[in-house]
């Protein structure tokens, strides 16, 4: 009992001096009370310890702003993909059979660049992914930065004019045939990067948008891809 009393932070002072060898006045339910509060609040901080070592929990706090330039900016990983959704056996894709065309325009500072085929593509679960180059630029005009070189991706009806010597456009048959298929829809893939603030890692993820073709549209989308969109 004496013990739980000398524990006590929450003794007041005693006014009538009657013991002489106590100056507060501390009870034995005062220093249960006490005992329990510091043992919480050191498994506490052992816990916070625990989940910093572990990285799940990020023991940097920062109230800085950081006005980045890009120049940290990673291209070279994938950013988008474009593919025609094959959701069954035996399809007409129209980018593999020359019936629509991926293209990529270029801009620097307000000035177009011709269309060009975008050929580095590779085997996706559901169709061929077409991957443009990335190239984005930017500048400062009184210290706001700004975009001056952007992409534009566009997906035309086939033209021989961006296509290798030798190649062909697709019959008109054929073209009837894959606008008559059902649920004709070319899919595009926004992948971002960021770290990880619990343990400072990249992680990935990516947004997904539907352009659906129909038979009675002539299908000339662009699609202005800026910094915004990173």
């Amino acid at each position: 009992m004496k013990i739980l009393k000398k524990a006590d932070l929450f003794g007041v002072p005693f006014v009538q001096n009657i013991d002489h060898q106590q100056t507060k006045y501390k009870s034995t339910l005062g220093g249960i009370i006490t005992i329990i509060i510091l043992t919480v609040s050191l498994a506490y901080v052992f816990w916070i310890g625990y989940l910093w070592q572990t990285n799940k929990m990020s023991p940097k706090i920062s109230r800085q702003n950081y006005v980045s330039d890009y120049s940290l900016l990673d291209l070279s990983e994938e950013v988008i993909s474009i593919y025609y959704w094959k959701d069954y056996e035996g399809k007409i894709d129209p980018f593999q059979n020359n019936i629509l065309l991926p293209l990529i325009v270029y801009t620097n500072n307000n000035q177009l660049t011709e269309p060009q085929l975008i050929t580095n593509h590779y085997t996706a679960p559901f169709g061929e992914a077409y991957v443009p180059d990335m190239k984005l630029g930017f500048s400062y005009d009184n210290d706001y930065i700004y975009t001056s070189g952007e992409m534009i991706v566009e997906i035309v009806l086939c033209s021989e004019i961006y296509l290798k010597p030798g190649e062909k456009c697709a019959s008109p048959e054929l073209t009837e045939q894959f606008f008559a298929q059902p649920s004709n829809a070319i899919q595009l893939e926004f992948y971002t990067t960021s770290i990880n603030p619990m343990d400072g890692s990249k992680q990935r993820g990516y947004q997904e948008f539907t352009i659906q073709i129909e038979v009675t549209i002539l299908l000339n989308s662009a699609i202005l891809f800026q910094n915004n969109l990173i």
